[in-house]
């Protein structure tokens, strides 16, 4: 941990450089070559993935609950309050989860807390006849507004960091490109793939409501493979983080 906190400290200290502008075949052509920045991909592609999944079906209850345009704005922006307090929160008490912990730790922090409570949610959805029953709606918003609260909190607080550590072993043209090719299909597929997926879904069910089994299965699918690219890329990364400090004895 202590060695993984000074590694970040150095990388802080050398200049940034613009990052290079890559098509998306050049982009699928390094990540293809790149075992490790392959899995980096994989985690930025399943956060896109795991929000657009259980934020559409949050919005849609919410809607649901509150028909009312002025009840729903006024609820978003009660949302949006309780994203920045407790973001802030959580940045102060998870920034000690990887210096404390690790690198996995505060890696496998963000798929766990999406995971745990969006299979609450998708579960009050798919058995709790929300349709039907107003308190089975109304637990559906409340799980759905932790849910998303502390998702978009755990973003910011672990996510991002424990991303941007993941680039620190790599040498600069590695870090640069891998930056700029995961920017392309991590994070801009994640959200465009996770919105086709749905409205295919909500083609065949006829309601975004309906789609819900379907959408938490892919969302669980989605979840295993995040944990598990997790646990690979950790393998790598205090690989790389030995060979660097190998290379480089003077700066251990």
């Amino acid at each position: 941990q202590q060695q993984q906190q000074q590694q970040a400290e150095a990388g802080a200290l050398v200049p940034k450089k613009k990052k290079p502008k890559l098509s998306m075949a050049q982009s699928l052509a390094l990540l293809a070559r790149s075992e490790y920045l392959g899995l980096v991909c994989v985690l930025v592609l399943s956060y896109g993935l795991s929000i657009e999944f259980t934020e559409i079906m949050w919005k849609a209850v919410i809607k649901k609950h509150l028909p009312e345009r002025s009840a729903y704005m006024r609820f978003m922006g009660q949302y949006s309050t309780a994203v920045g307090v407790t973001t802030l929160l959580m940045t102060l008490l998870g920034s000690q989860i990887p210096k404390r912990f690790g690198w996995k730790a505060g890696a496998l922090a963000t798929p766990i807390v999406i995971g745990s409570l969006s299979w609450v949610f998708f579960a009050y959805i798919t058995f709790g006849k929300v349709e039907q029953s107003a308190s089975a709606l109304r637990m559906a918003v409340l799980v759905g507004t932790v849910q998303n609260v502390l998702s978009k909190a755990v973003k910011y607080a672990l996510f991002d960091p424990t991303k941007e550590m993941a680039y620190i072993p790599l040498d600069e043209d590695s870090k640069l490109k891998g930056k700029a090719a995961i920017d392309v299909l991590g994070a801009r597929l994640g959200k465009s793939g996770g919105a086709l997926i749905q409205q295919a879904i909500v083609v065949y069910t006829g309601s975004i409501l309906g789609g819900a089994p379907v959408i938490a299965s892919l969302f669980s699918a989605v979840i295993i493979a995040w944990i598990a690219s997790v646990n690979k890329l950790n393998v790598l990364f205090k690989a790389k983080l030995k060979e660097r400090s190998a290379a480089q004895p003077d700066e251990s």
